[in-house]
């Protein structure tokens, strides 16, 4: 900001969104395309983040890989005919806080809220995450492996139409 000329009321614009003079309202969510691809092929997903979730009922500390491919293939069955490219704009992921946790169903489930899923029982998360549907649609950014399509230096185009 040192560096610009701005009005008293552009000031305060760039500070309350963080030094931006526009802000795009959708959120944005990586459509990890290897990850599926390397699933689909029967290989490890790839990376991921190791997250650690909660104490056990012997006291160890519960750690698991959190695949964002995971949240796809272990959606809940009201979602078997949604593609992933929809899961990925329409749907996130809810992590359940500790209280929430606690209060749980007769199958040891915690009990969710109106329009909220559970994942399926091999979901490495199942409970500790639920899926809802999103009030504002995402804007899915497909991230895929260098080399998996040409790129657009690469094309040929005729100019013919």
């Amino acid at each position: 900001m040192s560096q610009e000329i701005v009005s008293s009321t552009m000031v305060q614009l760039l500070i309350c969104q963080h030094g931006l003079r526009f802000t795009f309202s959708p959120k944005f969510h990586d459509v990890l395309v290897g990850q599926m691809l390397n699933t689909l092929e029967g290989k490890e997903p790839g990376d991921f983040v190791l997250r650690r979730r909660n104490r056990g009922p012997n006291g160890e500390v519960d750690m698991l890989p959190d695949y964002s491919v995971n949240d796809y293939i272990y959606r809940p069955d009201c979602l078997d005919i949604v593609c992933f490219y929809q899961i990925s704009e329409s749907y996130d992921r809810i992590a359940l806080s500790f209280h929430r946790m606690s209060k749980v169903d007769q199958h040891g489930m915690p009990i969710l809220n109106e329009g909220e899923y559970c994942f399926r029982d091999d979901h490495p998360g199942r409970g500790y995450y639920c899926i809802k549907k999103v009030k504002k649609m995402k804007v899915p950014k497909v991230s895929m492996p260098k080399g998996m399509i040409c790129d657009l230096e690469d094309l040929q185009l005729s100019g013919k139409i």
